[in-house]
């Protein structure tokens, strides 16, 4: 394990991610990690920061991975500065059950058990390493905090979801796509019309 920080300096990243230990023995040696899956028709949502709602494959020179999250909250804190209500926002859903690994603590954290010095691994040669890293093990991808992307109030508990380029073209459905602006007022009208029906419910059971 001496060498992958050497690797990653030199940038030798998908030889980095070869050295790494097979998912099995990650989780059962070092525990840094847990397979799990996402179940079929599980809904997630992806601000589209490049304006445009088509899927598109990335260039060769980029990592192969689409993020996602379960709460818009998470996906417009993860922004930052670039955010904008007018930007387009995929709500996408599952076709099948996808098989990935559930990162445990901050999702910088992954690689450091299996180096020896300290180093300072970049954010995306980081992305980079774990799409290697899935593509050789055959998972459809991973769940992570990633630290960078929350506010100092936030939980672990608030994880991003990435998938392989291939996952999100095959496995992945675009439901619908609109100005985030838009998916929040439908979504706070939906709230409010669920409390006006529940409320509605209780005065009428309170009457008998």
């Amino acid at each position: 394990m001496a060498n992958i920080g050497k690797l990653i300096e030199e940038g030798k990243l998908q030889k980095a991610a070869d050295l790494l230990p097979a998912p099995d023995e990650m989780e059962s040696d070092f525990g840094t990690i847990e397979q799990t899956s996402v179940p079929a028709k599980t809904v997630f949502y992806s601000i589209r920061r490049n304006g445009n709602c088509a899927f598109e494959k990335k260039g060769p020179e980029k990592h192969k991975l689409f993020f996602f999250c379960k709460d818009t909250s998470l996906c417009i804190e993860a922004l930052g500065e670039e955010y904008e209500d007018h930007l387009p926002i995929w709500e996408v859903c599952t076709k099948k059950e996808l098989k990935i690994i559930r990162i445990k603590g901050w999702r910088h954290e992954f690689l450091k058990p299996y180096y020896k010095d300290y180093l300072d691994v970049g954010y995306y040669d980081e992305e980079k390493i774990l799409s290697y890293y899935l593509i050789k093990h055959n998972l459809d991808g991973f769940q992570a905090a990633a630290e960078m992307d929350q506010t100092a109030s936030s939980e672990k508990n608030l994880y991003e979801f990435a998938f392989l380029e291939d996952v999100v073209e095959k496995e992945i459905v675009i439901q619908r796509c609109l100005p985030v602006r838009e998916l929040l007022q439908q979504k706070t009208k939906k709230r409010k019309l669920q409390r006006e029906k529940k409320n509605k419910k209780r005065k009428r059971s309170l009457k008998f």
